[in-house]
């Protein structure tokens, strides 16, 4: 079975030899015409003595009859050039539906194609969770959560030791958990500052920030803070 390349160069081929035919044809039948006039010329210059009856007559039919000829000849070429014409139409028509067919072929392909990238680039880029719930996030995994759930539990065995303990040692721990609860939280508002000042990059066919080292971090060069005033989210990929 050919392959449609082939069959539009086959199509392209008929399409010429018919064109070489009919322009052939049409010499001919240009030539024959030609013939004619020559014909009609030589008939109107050749002159006989009156008394020149017989060869009068010959030449008259033999104008004739060669007349006669070139005219069915002029009659058949003209013939084969309608039905070459009509031979030419067909292969245009096939060419043009060829033409039709591959167009939407390669639509199709494309379409494919786009939606199969697309579906790509969101495998290897998801959409993050929303900047709330990603900030509520990073903060408990970077802050002072798990510092409180240690600080507390060492207060509790701390307490729970100590029951029977002087009054000093109660003041002195009480003493020693408001310092560490400050400290705490001294450092929580350290590590958000110094968060907010981090820099991160912009991408330039989407909205995330990235870190230095991220693929996709191809923007603009600025910090956590000025990302995020202008809505921008983080990438999921790098977790600035």
């Amino acid at each position: 079975m050919k392959n449609p390349i082939e069959y539009f160069r086959e199509t392209i081929g008929n399409i010429k030899i018919i064109k070489s035919s009919i322009l052939s044809k049409q010499q001919e039948i240009d030539t024959c015409k030609k013939q004619l006039d020559e014909i009609k010329f030589e008939k109107d210059s050749t002159s006989f003595k009156w008394y020149d009856v017989k060869n009068k007559t010959n030449f008259n039919e033999e104008i004739k009859a060669e007349k006669k000829l070139l005219k069915a000849k002029i009659s058949k070429l003209e013939k084969e050039i309608k039905g070459l014409e009509k031979q030419k139409e067909a292969e245009t028509d096939k060419r043009n539906k060829l033409f039709l067919l591959s167009g939407i072929v390669a639509f199709v392909i494309v379409c494919v194609i786009a939606i199969t990238v697309g579906s790509i680039n969101e495998k290897i880029h998801p959409e993050p969770q929303t900047t709330t719930e990603f900030i509520e996030t990073t903060r408990a995994s970077n802050t002072d959560e798990p510092i409180t759930e240690t600080t507390t539990a060492n207060t509790t065995e701390t307490t729970a030791a100590t029951t029977t303990s002087t009054t000093t040692t109660t003041t002195t721990t009480e003493t020693t958990t408001k310092e560490t609860t400050e400290k705490t939280t001294k450092e929580t508002t350290e590590s958000t500052t110094s968060r907010s000042k981090k820099i991160v990059y912009g991408s330039r066919t989407g909205n995330h920030y990235h870190l230095s080292g991220c693929r996709y971090a191809n923007g603009a060069k600025m910090t956590v803070a000025e990302a995020e005033r202008k809505g921008w989210e983080p990438c999921a990929v790098c977790n600035p």
